[in-house]
C-alpha cells in the first residue's frame, strides 16, 4: 500500500466514522435542503408560467 492510499483509506475510515455517528442531523439537513430545492423550482415553475 503506498502513502497515497494508506492516506486516503485513513480518510475514508474517518468520514465513514462521521457518518455513521451523525446519519441522524445529517439526514434532517439533506431533508431540509431538498426541500428548499422542490419549493425554489416550483417557485421558479410558477413565475416561468406567469410571464
Amino acid at each position: 500500500m503506498t502513502k497515497n492510499s494508506a492516506l486516503a483509506f485513513i480518510l475514508m475510515m474517518a468520514v465513514a466514522g462521521v457518518l455513521y455517528r451523525f446519519w441522524r442531523p445529517i439526514l434532517g439537513v439533506l431533508l431540509m435542503v431538498l426541500v428548499i430545492v422542490f419549493g425554489f423550482g416550483v417557485y421558479s415553475v410558477a413565475v416561468a408560467m406567469t410571464t
